[in-house]
């Protein structure tokens, strides 16, 4: 996602494909160039550490999230 700001919540996708993701934690300026990112995978969720360079920005239409049945808590 080079030149695109990317901020907490933001869904991503690695560039080579795999889950939606959302981003929890941004790089540490002046420590490393590196993001969180969270996915469920079945009903665990699942953490790590991406360049920003390696992801791409997912409109929420075009996610899994956006097709999974809603909660009715």
């Amino acid at each position: 996602m080079p030149e695109q700001t990317i901020k907490i919540g933001d869904l991503v996708r690695l560039r080579s494909g795999g889950p939606t993701m959302t981003i929890a934690a941004l790089p540490k300026p002046h420590l490393d160039d590196l993001c969180t990112a969270i996915w469920f995978a079945g009903n665990e969720v699942h953490s790590a550490r991406f360049k920003v360079e390696c992801l791409v920005s997912v409109p929420f239409e075009n996610s899994e999230q956006s097709q999974a049945p809603r909660s009715s808590w």
